[in-house]
């Protein structure tokens, strides 16, 4: 099975058949360090969505996105500035993978950006703000003050939202953060008294795959 890039796009903007969808699909998002951004952002909506029909996971295209920018500066930034001014939920969802990477090349950058997403009035840039910060790998610098804004800031959303979106965001994040600094147990204990079911999920998830039990 050969792969095409220029065919592989073709038929996904066409809606053709695509003969192993998988294996073309991942060669595509392997592939996508070479790709021009203007084709990325075409390409976009109309992807997820052949990829969701196809009953694979968006994930790899996203993540694909984020190792670029965690090489790639200029990239991150146009990419992020595109992504961030669409609205649909297939440029939004992409946002804190765009974030994580870049927080891999420069720290600082990517701790302004997420903290203007979580600052935002628009719930889905604050989930999108809050997702970024538990992808953030602080193991070869703690940044104690960030980790303490982080904190604030996740009290006063914690204490001020009753959107289970939000709050199941702040639980996987905190979770995350926990073996960074133990100030997040506290809304770990918080949020796990919620009864929402979504909340419970994702405690689960927290207790199995992040905590030595």
């Amino acid at each position: 099975m050969n792969y095409n890039r220029n065919q592989f796009i073709n038929d996904i903007y066409s809606g053709n058949n695509i003969e192993v969808f998988w294996f073309q699909y991942n060669q595509f998002c392997q592939d996508l360090k070479n790709i021009e951004i203007e084709t990325i952002i075409e390409i976009n909506s109309v992807l997820i969505e052949r990829v969701k029909k196809e009953n694979q996971s968006t994930h790899r295209y996203y993540q694909n996105i984020s190792d670029r920018c965690s090489k790639d500066v200029p990239f991150a930034k146009e990419v992020y500035l595109r992504f961030y001014n669409n609205e649909s939920p297939e440029f939004q969802n992409a946002l804190n993978y765009i974030i994580s990477g870049l927080f891999k090349i420069d720290n600082d950058l990517a701790i302004k950006k997420t903290k203007q997403l979580i600052k935002n009035p628009n719930t889905k840039k604050i989930i999108q703000g809050i997702y970024s910060i538990a992808n953030f790998d602080f193991s070869q610098n703690q940044n104690s003050s960030f980790l303490k804004y982080i904190d604030e800031e996740f009290r006063k959303l914690i204490k001020s939202n009753t959107l289970i979106d939000v709050l199941k965001a702040l639980l996987f994040a905190s979770g995350k953060l926990y073996k960074y600094s133990t100030k997040f147990d506290k809304h770990v204990n918080q949020l796990k008294d919620l009864y929402e079911i979504e909340i419970k999920k994702q405690l689960i998830e927290f207790l199995y795959y992040d905590l030595d039990i």
